[in-house]
């Protein structure tokens, strides 16, 4: 298991990518994604860019953090941010509304996920720092 400065550093630098791909180029995750391009789509593609930037700050500024609190917290918050999208892309997938591309990014959430996971349960037990 990677460091929890690592994991943070890593899943910052995917949260800034995303956001990346979904303000300036959202035909990507049109194309991967198998998906109509829409101006709604442009709307909540840029909406949703924001939010991974907002997470990837988040992400980098606490990297170092060595509060047990601290840690927890932001183990499971990315534990249920990666879930969530893993849940909802392998749903999208069954019922067909995205194309086989999307299981490139479920198996991507799934080891942030997995990896903040083990964070999480890292923290259980050890005495508080700070």
């Amino acid at each position: 298991m990677p460091s929890f400065r690592t994991l943070c550093a890593v899943s910052a630098g995917f949260c800034v990518g995303t956001f990346a791909v979904l303000m300036a180029a959202p035909t990507v995750i049109y194309f991967l994604f198998d998906l109509e391009e829409s101006q709604g789509a442009d709307v909540m593609s840029r909406r949703a860019a924001v939010l991974f930037l907002s997470v990837g700050v988040i992400l980098w500024r606490q990297r170092g953090v060595e509060q047990r609190e601290t840690k927890a917290g932001l183990a499971l918050g990315m534990f249920v941010f990666m879930a969530a999208f893993v849940i909802l892309g392998l749903v999208e997938f069954a019922r067909g509304a995205v194309g086989p591309g999307i299981l490139l990014a479920v198996a991507a959430e799934f080891a942030f996920g997995a990896a903040f996971f083990g964070h999480l349960r890292a923290t259980r037990g050890t005495p508080t720092s700070g």
